[in-house]
């Protein structure tokens, strides 16, 4: 009987640790899933305002008009330092910052700097693969 006992309440407690385990995990995969939405609905909204820029940026980079690059590439680091938090928004701004210098440098045939290359490698990485989970890509510049 005391075998018995003992069996049941061990059984008991591993349910118990068991369902905490498994509720914890629904709640994270849940919290995941609200994140993934948010990514996607943010990167959408500035893919849509890319896109108010994006025939200008065409004809500056067909036209080698560097000072036009150049101007929408601190247009786009401003708005990738609005708030000061680097989220997915500023994110996606400050990579497009990032690859119009990277197309004036192009130009002008001069490289960027070691820690702006390292930046935009590590932001690249981050937003390519929300990009991906949102099923997007990032513009052509």
């Amino acid at each position: 009987m005391k075998k018995r006992t003992v069996v049941l309440v061990i059984f008991v407690f591993l349910f118990v640790i068991a369902s905490f385990f498994i509720s914890k995990s629904y709640s994270s995969l849940k919290i995941s899933k609200a994140e993934a939405q948010r990514d996607c609905e943010t990167l959408s909204f500035c893919q849509e305002k890319f896109k108010r820029y994006e025939e200008m940026i065409s004809l500056a980079s067909a036209n080698f008009h560097t000072g036009v690059l150049s101007s929408i590439s601190r247009e786009f680091a401003e708005m990738a330092n609005e708030n000061g938090v680097l989220d997915t928004q500023e994110q996606y701004f400050m990579l497009i910052s990032i690859r119009l210098k990277k197309r004036v440098a192009e130009i002008e045939g001069h490289v960027l700097s070691d820690e702006i290359d390292a930046t935009y490698a590590k932001i690249f990485v981050e937003i390519s693969k929300k990009l991906e989970a949102c099923g997007m890509k990032l513009p052509n510049i």
